[in-house]
């Protein structure tokens, strides 16, 4: 089989960053924070991330923006959406419709457009890959980075990419699947395969064809090959068909002068 170690990828490769590229520059659109937020409106992105197992909250669901509250998150319930938190006397749940996060906006100074409202599920996802999840004053919704200074595909876009099973890029499994359907194109051209041939004969003959070529690479000599049983047995009929030829029934057959 070929050695996807040592053979050169075919000029159509995408690889996993590329394919991160072109899924997300092509369904997210970037934002300016400013134009979201007006001080002076009293207009201000709000955090919407959900808080992490060992930080602190109160017990009115206030948290992040570094501060200590009196309670400490032991558990996260995703099915019942609680927050499960504790200090050394008491332990309090509190529905995740009343979090607050005290985080303010994204560092990097961008935002891009989530089109439709996430689920808590869909939160915690973007939160597992270091992703923020923004509302504004419209109800619109946003995802950020809260940093700067690195590769934020590496840190982030390519973990949300392979956490949602995406597959815009191009696997081995996929190009061998191509591969295998230009050769079979090729085999068919150099094959000259006869027209009397069945659909299913020449199924049988591209399928071996193919699999001789993507092995060894000797295309015209494998067509020959794998068409010459084919041939003999057409051959064969041609020879039976002329031996069982009965001249005397044929005459009879002519009209009489």
């Amino acid at each position: 089989m070929f050695d996807f170690q040592r053979v050169g990828r075919p000029s159509g490769w995408v690889t996993e960053q590329q394919g991160c590229s072109d899924w997300f520059n092509s369904t997210h659109q970037a934002v300016n924070v400013d134009l979201l937020e007006n001080p002076d409106e009293g207009r201000f992105l709000q955090c919407k991330d959900l808080p992490q197992i060992g930080e602190t909250i109160s017990k009115y669901g206030e948290y992040g923006s570094c501060d200590d509250y009196p309670y400490e998150v032991t558990e996260i319930d995703m099915e019942d959406e609680i927050v499960i938190a504790k200090n050394e006397s008491e332990q309090i749940e509190i529905p995740f419709g009343d979090l607050y996060c005290m985080n303010g906006r994204p560092m990097w100074n961008t935002v891009w457009d989530l089109y439709s409202n996430p689920t808590y599920d869909e939160i915690k996802l973007f939160n597992d890959c270091g992703i923020g999840v923004y509302e504004d004053e419209d109800s619109d919704w946003y995802i950020g980075i809260d940093g700067c200074g690195y590769d934020f595909y590496e840190a982030h876009w390519l973990k949300l990419y392979r956490k949602m099973g995406l597959q815009w890029h191009t696997t081995e499994e996929s190009w061998l699947r191509e591969l295998r359907f230009r050769t079979q194109a090729y085999c068919h051209m150099c094959a000259d395969i006869p027209p009397w041939m069945t659909y299913q004969q020449r199924g049988e003959v591209l399928a071996k064809m193919t699999d001789r070529a993507m092995l060894q690479k000797r295309l015209f000599r494998m067509a020959m090959f794998a068409i010459l049983p084919y041939r003999i047995k057409h051959l064969c009929s041609i020879i039976k068909e002329w031996l069982s030829f009965d001249a005397r029934a044929s005459r009879e057959m002519l009209p009489s002068a």
